[in-house]
């Protein structure tokens, strides 16, 4: 597939505060706050540096993004600044944040991604995660699933398969999840349910007794079944 490497550069970019690689923080404070109708206060022009984003060719099947197609109204924090209604769009194939600028120039603009310790569609959040030092993360955007001392996270990815037939090569966007829980300082990989169970194994008793009054199989729904495992042993003592 054809990549572009074209440069957009609007306005002028400032630098970006750094992230502790071995925990997650809570980004609550900002410098400012901008929210977006018609009119873009001067100061959030900053948001819209980047490179012009294009697309995929039309004759791949399926699509790049979380959740739709469309462009969604969301939050961003960006060099320490909240920018509130903004429309976005994620690009889990190339793990990538993608604003729509207002009018009059209505592009679609990749930003830059180590400058966004976090954004929100509707009620999602995602945080930047560098690799950490277990070489267990590799460094990207990660959902926040649970709160608490144990936190989930969801890595959203698609990958982009290729079939041949008949002389002609068919490709199409294939999602895959992957999680994994952060516990005690340290970021875990959750690939089965033995994984889970293993990490919650200091309240061992408390767990099995919740799995046993807890209908749900973790084959049947993954992610349902580590939120409400991590959930539950966030509310242990």
């Amino acid at each position: 597939m054809r990549k572009f490497a074209i440069i957009f550069l609007l306005f002028p970019f400032t630098r970006s505060a750094s992230q502790s690689p071995d925990s997650l923080i809570s980004y609550t404070h900002s410098r400012d706050s901008f929210s977006f109708s018609n009119n873009v206060p001067f100061d959030s022009l900053s948001l819209y540096n980047g490179r012009r984003f294009y697309g995929y060719p039309i004759y791949i099947e399926g699509h790049a993004f979380y959740r739709s197609t469309g462009s969604t109204r969301g939050s961003v924090l960006y060099d320490n600044t909240w920018f509130h209604n903004v429309e976005l769009m994620y690009d889990i194939y190339q793990d990538q944040l993608i604003v729509k600028h207002p009018p009059p120039f209505e592009l679609n603009v990749v930003i830059f991604k180590e400058r966004i310790p976090e954004f929100k569609i509707g009620d999602d959040v995602f945080v930047y995660l560098p690799k950490d030092k277990d070489g267990v993360m590799d460094k990207g955007f990660y959902q926040k699933l649970t709160h608490g001392k144990a936190i989930a996270l969801a890595r959203r990815t698609k990958e982009l398969e290729e079939k041949t037939y008949n002389m002609t090569v068919e490709q199409r966007f294939i999602e895959k999840d992957h999680f994994f829980i952060f516990k005690e300082g340290a970021y875990h990989s959750i690939k089965r349910q033995g994984d889970l169970l293993e990490l919650f194994n200091d309240k061992r008793q408390q767990i099995h007794d919740f799995r046993s009054r807890f209908n749900q199989k973790y084959k049947r729904d993954p992610e349902q079944y580590i939120i409400a495992l991590t959930n539950y042993y966030n509310q242990l003592p």
